[in-house]
């Protein structure tokens, strides 16, 4: 940590200045599109810059004040001129050009748009450049693209930070998810790829405030903006698995309208995690949307039968001042699981031995509308969302232990109808001065039910009642709750430097929470302990924030720092007793980001947060939601605190071809809301979740990118450590610490094969109490691609890891793909765990246990696919 402060300290004492420079010629008016290449004067050869004028002949760049430099200019109207500037002595640039009197009979300008173009915020990328025949969605371009990385999930980061959204000609695509585009956007229908930093929708607020939202807006050829274009695909192994897919693309100046249909067995998912964070996010300073259902866990190697179906569609209205976007789909997923779990207790040499089998199935519709009007002195979001969502879950599970056998048999359902409403506008009262209000109205539904079955007793010590020969439990869960928001930001630019802004979001929830758990026992004379849990609950829950922010930015300093304070009233009413409790609580923040260069920047961020408890946090019964797990409620109202502290720096240096990027995270805890304790057959703690008392996480990763003309190599090194005090284990200390060291290569040839290689190997060391063990993880991921002919690819990717000196997992895949020679037919062949066997062992080891998983996987396939686009 101390070599890290260091190094970003000793960067900064050579921090660059930006200058202003002015072209005119020798009458003393202003000259417009000269070239100014910038070179340092001792190594003239190699520019450091390449700059243009503008339409008053002025142009901005970065110099550093130790250096001295030679400033070179190009014009067809003008000689060619060269001068020098010392920045340590100048404070401004000004070139004087001469006329050029020779007469050109003819000249030929060979224009060749660069691969990468930088703006301050935005990064360009000529997608001419790097797209070959084989290049088929978008996905298979951004691999492509250097500091773009793309997660298993269909994330997508840039310079290791979060793409929030995906854009097309600069309006979302199905709400920003970026899944949805890499799998479905044909690649061919691209001019450009633009990475946006600090973006805002909002035109209003740009000078107010810097977002950390990071987006990516796709620009499209001219001859795809009217006309409808996509693809559809089959394919199958014409025995168990398949897959059929539909695309459809229009994009007018003044509507656009996509399709997506996809049905598939091979654990293809098509909706990701960046899908449901987007879906959410509609652009509003004020408020999120509620939660999209998206079906989690689609894994190959975790469940035996996975069909998934889904239909999503998107449609603009775009006018002058107003754009209407529409976003629905239907999904629905079944999943079959079955896997042995084995446990070894390493105290006492015990084995536990566990079978289950698992069916669930998940239904989910989401439909939302949002209008968004802008000119230039208001700006109005109004945004409606309706989800229905339904899952069913049947589990059998067969125990062997030094107690004997047990079978548990547990069913679930669940139903949830959520509706959401938002209306938010922002005003320019001033030039200074800005308003955003708005308000946020949701109502929710749910009932859940569960049923627990066995023929053995368990939980004894937690819960006597169960300590039976034979019962059965039936737990019916009901809740429904209103809530109302309203907010509103109030922004006053000081000068051109200096930015205050106050908020406050107050929200008032009303809601009617219904328990009902029932046990049925065998043993008549335990029935004095009870059978029935009932538990009625209603609510009422006011908050109020009270946000105050400064916002300082000169030169290349941008300092935000303030505080938010919570009000929290509640209100219960229970067993007809009413109980009144309120909370005001104070949170700070700092955020400190200075810009060393156009390429380079240190940020400093810090806040804290206290959380008061959450609804279902509320009742104070034991709750039993599978055969092994109780909750606990929050009744006594504890606050979760949070200390968080972050150092990140960043070059990022497309014209040298290098990137350097560090993050450096310390948090400190204290307190829960809610404890979920996990029990095996014979009551021994084996797993514990969010029952830490207080303790501390610490994550840095370091990660260096360079890239040559026809390869690219990248390392990265990541440190964490955290140490926890757990309640349940008589207030032990647990800790962790992890050091992961993972270099990367790449190639990128046209005539020879493609190689992407990324070994890890990490140190790991667990503790809990006075036992304590160390041990490694190893593992690599490997592809290879090679274009034998224009229109012939071959890709293969294998997968491997190690924990122990154990096997753990490994995985196997590849395609042939055939393209005619007009591009608008793939045959292709898939295949998937190729090399797997039928299982999948996945080993999980500390200092108290040792687990060893083996899943029943989806198994091999081979799939020959036909793709069509038009």
């Amino acid at each position: 940590m101390r070599i890290l402060l260091f190094f970003l300290i000793s960067t900064c004492c050579f921090a660059q200045q930006e200058f202003t420079g002015l072209v005119k010629d020798i009458s003393g008016n202003t000259i417009e599109q000269v070239v100014v290449i910038v070179s340092d004067s001792l190594s003239q050869q190699t520019p450091e810059n390449i700059l243009i004028s503008d339409s008053l002949g002025a142009f901005k760049v970065s110099l550093n004040s130790n250096k001295k430099y030679v400033l070179k200019t190009k014009h067809l109207s003008f000689k060619d001129t060269i001068v020098g500037f010392n920045p340590a002595k100048e404070n401004k640039i000004s070139i004087f050009l001469s006329p050029n009197n020779h007469a050109l009979e003819e000249v030929i300008i060979k224009h060749e748009k660069p691969k990468v173009k930088v703006r301050r915020d935005t990064i360009s990328f000529n997608l001419s450049k790097y797209i070959d025949d084989n290049d088929r969605k978008l996905k298979d371009l951004v691999e492509k693209l250097p500091g773009l990385t793309i997660q298993e999930d269909g994330s997508l980061y840039f310079k290791g930070e979060k793409i929030t959204k995906l854009l097309v000609e600069n309006e979302e695509f199905f709400g920003g998810g970026t899944k949805l585009g890499l799998e479905n956007i044909p690649a061919d229908a691209l001019e450009k790829l633009e990475v946006i930093s600090n973006y805002s929708k909002s035109n209003l607020l740009k000078s107010n405030r810097r977002t950390e939202q990071q987006v990516i807006n796709l620009v499209l050829k001219k001859d795809r903006k009217s006309i409808i274009f996509g693809n559809v695909s089959g394919g199958s192994d014409f025995s168990n698995f398949y897959e059929a897919q539909a695309s459809f693309f229009q994009f007018k100046r003044k509507n656009q309208n996509n399709l997506i249909v996809n049905a598939n067995n091979i654990a293809q998912q098509l909706i990701g995690n960046n899908e449901a964070e987007a879906f959410s996010n509609i652009n509003s300073e004020l408020f999120n949307l509620i939660e999209t259902p998206i079906a989690y866990g689609i894994d190959k190697n975790e469940f035996s039968k996975i069909d998934n179906k889904i239909v999503a569609l998107n449609a603009k209205r775009i006018n002058k001042n107003s754009t209407w976007d529409f976003l629905s789909y239907y999904n629905l997923v079944n999943k079959e699981k079955s896997f042995t779990e084995k446990t070894e207790y390493l105290n006492n040499n015990s084995i536990d031995t566990r079978q289950e089998f698992e069916n669930i199935q998940n239904k989910s519709f989401y439909f939302r509308a949002t209008n968004y009007l802008k000119n230039t002195k208001k700006e109005r979001l109004f945004a409606n969302a309706i989800v229905i969502n339904n899952d069913t879950n049947h589990n059998k599970t067969a125990s062997i232990s030094g107690l004997g056998n047990r079978d548990y048999a547990t069913s679930s359902r669940g139903e949830n109808l959520s509706i959401n409403s938002i209306f938010e506008e922002v005003l320019a009262l001033t030039d200074n001065e800005t308003l955003v209000y708005g308000s946020n109205l949701s109502y929710t539904n749910s009932n859940e039910n569960n049923l627990l079955a066995s023929n053995q007793g368990f939980l004894e010590e937690q819960i006597p009642w169960l300590d039976q020969n034979l019962y059965s439990l039936d737990k019916n869960h009901r809740k429904s709750e209103f809530n109302v928001q309203l907010g509103a930001i109030y922004y006053y630019n000081l000068n051109q430097n200096n930015t205050l802004f106050a908020s406050n979001k107050t929200s008032y929830d009303f809601a009617d929470l219904t328990n009902n758990q029932n046990q049925l026992l065998e043993n008549e004379s335990a029935y004095y302990l009870g059978s029935n849990f009932n538990s009625k609950l209603r609510f009422h829950t006011m908050q109020s924030d009270f946000k105050l922010n400064y916002n300082y930015k000169k030169d290349n300093w941008n300092v935000d720092f303030g505080g938010v304070v919570h009000m929290f009233s509640l209100k219960i009413k229970k067993y007809n007793l009413e109980n009144t409790s309120s909370e005001t609580v104070f949170n700070p923040f700092t955020n400190i980001r200075y810009f060393i260069n156009t390429k380079k920047q240190i940020t400093f961020n810090y806040n804290s947060n206290i959380n008061l408890p959450k609804v279902n946090q509320l009742d104070d019964y034991y709750a039993v939601n599978n055969y092994n797990t109780v909750t606990i409620g929050n009744i006594d109202l504890n606050k979760s605190t949070t200390q968080n502290f972050v150092l990140k720096y960043t070059d990022y240096n497309i014209p040298k071809n290098y990137s350097f990027n560090s993050i450096s995270s310390f948090q400190i805890f204290k307190n829960t809301l809610e404890k979920s304790y996990i029990f095996n057959d014979i009551n021994s703690v084996s797993t514990y979740y969010n029952q830490a008392k207080n303790g501390f996480n610490f994550r840095s990763r370091n990660s260096f990118f360079y890239l040559f003309n026809t390869w690219e190599a990248g390392v990265s090194l990541t440190y964490s450590e955290s140490v926890k005090h757990i309640d349940l284990l008589e207030n032990q200390e647990v800790a962790n610490k992890r050091i992961n060291f993972s270099p990367r290569f790449k190639t990128n040839f046209k005539a020879l094969p493609n190689i992407y290689f990324k070994p890890y190997l990490a140190y790991n060391t667990q503790k809990v109490g006075l036992n304590s063990r160390d041990f490694e993880s190893i593992g690599f991921q490997s592809k290879i691609e090679y274009h034998f002919l224009s229109n012939f690819l071959v890709k293969t990717a294998y997968n491997y890891s190690e924990i122990a000196n154990e096997k753990a997992f490994s995985s196997l895949d590849f395609e042939f793909r055939f393209t005619n020679k007009l591009k608008y037919l793939d045959i292709s062949l898939n295949g998937y765990n190729v090399l797997a066997t039928r299982f999948n062992t996945s080993i999980l080891q500390s200092s108290l246990f040792r687990i060893e998983n083996i899943s029943t996987n989806l198994g091999r396939s081979m799939l020959f696919k036909v793709n069509y686009f038009f």
